[in-house]
């Protein structure tokens, strides 16, 4: 059975301006979600840990472990829908849970 994590990530938010690249206990807020995936990840629980964002730029905060893929840029609309992203990284990585 294979289980991934993956975290939708959206540089140009609306509503507050660079929240995923914000500093909170001396790193940025995605790189603390991230690593606390990586935890899982080093326990065997999870198998994978992605990054699904349309700027490539996120690259500089992945830390080691971390996939990064590229999404379509369509799907940073304030219009899109959860599950519109979920569908397009399910059709791209393929696991029995997400």
């Amino acid at each position: 059975m294979k289980i991934v994590a993956f975290v939708p990530i959206k540089l140009n938010n609306q509503r507050f301006k660079g929240k995923n690249l914000k500093i909170i206990n001396g790193i940025t807020l995605v790189e603390n979600i991230l690593n606390k995936l990586l935890e899982l990840k080093k326990n065997n629980i999870l198998d994978d840990v992605y990054c699904f964002c349309s700027s490539d730029e996120i690259i500089n905060y992945i830390p080691k472990g971390v996939c990064f893929i590229k999404r379509d840029e369509q799907l940073d609309s304030d219009n899109t829908k959860g599950g519109e992203i979920y569908k397009s990284f399910s059709s791209i990585i393929k696991s029995d849970y997400y």
